[in-house]
């Protein structure tokens, strides 16, 4: 029964308050003229009226708890709403304080006997209430302003109650509708008429679909929403809903991370077609060896043209993976990078057998002493091929036998790892299912050398036994399908058979067509001290602000190609290196000149003047400026013998891309040449 459609009982009780009838549920039975007044609503509002309409949640809890009552004997709840003063906002968001107390009627044709009026009236703040009110608002409005992201409240109603001039230029088609006092829906609904949200679709079926979504997701807030508009921006949107049921909302516009993954994807897709571009020209390579007894140069001329025309580029590419890794970012777009950075070293992998092999034949391959623990070394392997094991579903483990705790070695760690992850890829390559077990097992030891052997066992594919005795020969794979099938080049055991041998080793293996094979291989090494092994000073990019500030080094760089420069001063910079840049040979020089550099790295083909001439020009000044150590960044993997760089005093070269923690042990090395 509406009591209102029986009896107005308005007109039975006459408050010159404004007046709410309550039964004790607190359904609204009838309200007087001066509610509909103060609050700006009219007559024919009436159906929709609840105390909600009028009152936070917060306080209408208060109310109905009193009414449950149905007296105000001892009634704690109405005692404790009439000593309070009420905030709560008319139908065009418009605030109001009011004092509000409850009582109880009887009436005769309410199911119970009894309803209650809630009696409302407005408090006066006066003048000096009105001018702190308003000094109030001036600062809310002034705070707001100061947040440069779209900033907006709608109050319990769902009505904008209040937003910065930040959202309005975010959502400005919508602009028109944007008005204190405008529902969320009516605001949201006309913007998605005039095509500001173009994932709402085309349809009206669609269009409606998504509205109800995102009405879900704006009432009850509990993730982020990632919204594009029709200007193209991309808006991260924040909502929180207060105790009193109002909804705190910021956008925050990150199109710029958005176009970054992007961009990430891209280069990606482009890696591997260079790759691809890559292993096609390896293929094409070696139809050309076949062809002429001037394969040698051929090939030596080829790599060169690799390593000038891949390397540069590969230095920017790598290195700004790095820096990516070393920084905040979400899961997802570790994902992207991690997959960047993947596709950069398998490149980089194939650029370097394609190299090394083109040394071996012109007997340029030199080994480099330094003292290294092996379980580390093998450890780091395993790390690095981690994503790739479980990409595909298999395991990776290390055994050792026989092994001490420390296993320290005066080897050249570099070809020994390469040997190694030569092994460990191509069984990870072959093996669908099940794993790979690296192992490690001492045969003999005294006090100066060890016997090591190494074995790389998998459950992959096996080998056919007409197959096996090609397996060590360049350019060669079990048969042409494999290669189609698995990539390559075929160089990678070809070089590793090469190093072994270079080491007075022994390699070998033995297989088992789709069973699984174990390639291994053994040599006597000089034990190193463990007082002499390097420790990597940085394991990664991110080094302390505390350790920039007291590093003390002083650099000079000369690159010409912009990204390499920016990405080799950054990742210095992180390393607590102070930094100077210069983009050719002739104004390496003359910064050379000034002096007060600890250091200077230079690539050597640059414009103007490459390194090799600004090293020579270097070398003849006076005194501390004509000996300062000059490192090489190069992309000519064959620096070392070249006599004329030797002969313009380059002190040690490195090839391109950097790997960041030679990078520094060189520059630990030389940095105290003073002294």
């Amino acid at each position: 029964m509406i009591v209102r459609d029986v009896c107005k009982l308005s007109k039975l009780y006459e408050f010159s308050q404004a007046a709410i009838f309550v039964d004790l549920t607190g359904d609204i039975l009838d309200v007087n003229q001066n509610v509909l007044s103060l609050f700006g609503y009219q007559e024919t509002d009436f159906p929709k009226l609840t105390l909600g309409t009028f009152f936070s949640n917060q306080i209408v809890r208060l109310i109905k708890d009193g009414l449950s009552t149905g007296t105000l004997k001892n009634n704690n709840f109405i005692k404790s709403l009439s000593k309070r003063e009420v905030e709560t906002l008319t139908k065009n968001s418009t605030l109001l304080f009011l004092r509000v107390n409850v009582c109880f009627l009887p009436a005769a044709d309410a199911d119970d006997g009894t309803i209650a009026a809630i009696l409302i009236r407005e408090t006066s703040l006066g003048i000096q209430g009105e001018k702190e009110k308003t000094l109030s608002e001036e600062i809310l409005n002034e705070a707001i302003e100061t947040i440069t992201d779209g900033f907006v409240i709608y109050d319990w109603h769902d009505r904008l109650f209040i937003c910065n001039q930040a959202y309005l230029e975010t959502y400005k088609t919508s602009a028109p509708a944007i008005k204190k006092g405008a529902s969320f829906e009516s605001i949201i609904r006309y913007g998605m008429e005039k095509g500001q949200y173009p994932q709402a679709g085309d349809t009206l079926e669609a269009r409606e679909s998504w509205l109800k979504e995102r009405l879900k997701k704006h009432r009850n807030p509990t993730r982020t929403v990632v919204q594009k508009t029709d200007t193209g921006a991309w808006l991260k949107i924040d909502e929180r809903v207060t105790k009193s049921g109002m909804i705190v909302g910021v956008r925050t516009d990150i199109t710029d991370l958005k176009d970054a993954e992007e961009k990430l994807l891209i280069n990606q897709k482009e890696l591997e077609r260079q790759k691809q571009d890559l292993e096609r020209l390896a293929q094409r390579y070696l139809l050309e060896k076949e062809r002429a007894e001037a394969a040698s140069k051929a090939k030596s001329e080829f790599s060169a043209i690799i390593s000038h025309e891949l390397r540069t580029p590969l230095t920017g590419i790598m290195g700004i993976a790095d820096l990516l890794l070393s920084s905040d970012m979400s899961v997802e777009h570790k994902k992207f990078v991690e997959g960047l950075k993947s596709s950069s070293n398998n490149l980089l992998l194939l650029l370097n057998d394609i190299l090394d092999y083109s040394k071996f034949e012109a007997e340029h391959i030199q080994f480099e002493y330094t003292v290294f623990d092996l379980h580390r070394l093998i450890d780091d392997l395993v790390v690095s091929l981690t994503p790739t094991i479980q990409e595909k579903g298999i395991t990776l483990r290390y055994e050792n036998y026989g092994t001490s705790s420390d296993v320290i070695l005066k080897a050249d760690k570099t070809r020994l790892r390469q040997v190694l992850l030569n092994f460990i890829t191509n069984a990870i390559k072959f093996t669908q299912k099940g794993g790979v077990v690296i192992r490690l097992q001492q045969e003999k030891d005294d006090d100066n050398q060890t016997h090591l052997r190494f074995e790389v066992e998998d459950t992959g594919i096996g080998i056919a036994e007409d197959q096996k005795e090609r397996l060590f020969k360049p350019f060669s794979q079990g048969d042409s399908s494999t290669t189609r099938k698995y990539g390559g080049t075929g160089l990678g055991l070809a070089i590793s058979k090469k190093l072994v041998d270079a080491m007075d080793g022994e390699i070998g293996f033995y297989s088992i067509e789709n069973k699984g094979s174990t390639f291994w291989f053994e040599a006597n090494f000089e034990k190193g001290l463990l007082s002499d092994l390097s420790h990597d000073r940085l394991s990664t990019l991110e080094v302390s602000t505390e350790e920039e500030k007291t590093n003390g080094v002083k650099l000079l760089l000369a690159e010409d190609n912009d990204v390499n420069r920016k990405v080799i001063t950054t990742v210095l910079r992180k390393m607590g290196y102070d930094i100077e840049t210069a983009v050719n040979g002739r104004e390496a020089y003359e910064k050379a000149t000034n002096g007060g550099f600890d250091l200077i790295l230079t690539d050597l083909q640059m414009p103007e003047m490459d390194g090799c001439d600004a090293a020579i020009k270097i070398r003849q000044l006076p005194g501390d400026k004509g000996q300062v150590p000059i490192i090489a960044l190069t992309a000519d993997v064959k620096a070392e013998q070249n006599e004329r760089y030797l002969k313009a005093g380059i002190n040690a070269f490195i090839s391109k891309p950097v790997e960041w923690v030679q990078l520094d042990e060189v520059i630990q090395k030389y940095k105290n040449w003073k002294k």
